[in-house]
């Protein structure tokens, strides 16, 4: 709320009433903008179903940023892609099919992070 000085005279009630929503309009646009921000920090949120990850790509914005955390994400995947072909190689077929499994939907999130990133370029 805006304080009144003794010294200074009278403000009608009207002025006190658009300074206060003014006020209160740029501490509401302040929040939004560290809600978005903290929402693209985020931009993949990992969900673990069943022992894999299930990628859930966040809402377009901020494209070079957006863009820079899906190659991030294709880096890790594609690590861990061939770590897990590794980690086959020297278990075989014991392992009851997990490694295939994990294999085959670490090749899908791939393929589906590079079609958001050419999704991501051409919007540019």
């Amino acid at each position: 709320m805006v304080a009144i000085k003794k010294s200074q005279a009278p403000v009608p009630l009207q002025d006190l009433l658009i300074a206060e929503n003014r006020r209160l309009r740029a501490m509401n646009r302040n929040l939004v903008k560290t809600a978005r921000d903290l929402m693209f920090e985020n931009s993949i949120l990992k969900m673990k179903v069943g022992g894999l990850y299930l990628l859930l790509p966040a809402p377009d914005d901020q494209g070079n940023r957006r863009e820079k955390k899906i190659k991030e994400e294709i880096s890790y995947l594609e690590d861990s892609l061939k770590l897990e072909r590794s980690i086959a190689g020297f278990s075989g077929a014991e392992d009851g099919g997990r490694t295939a499994r994990v294999v085959e939907a670490l090749t899908r999130d791939i393929a589906i992070l590079k079609n958001e990133l050419e999704t991501v370029r051409n919007k540019k």
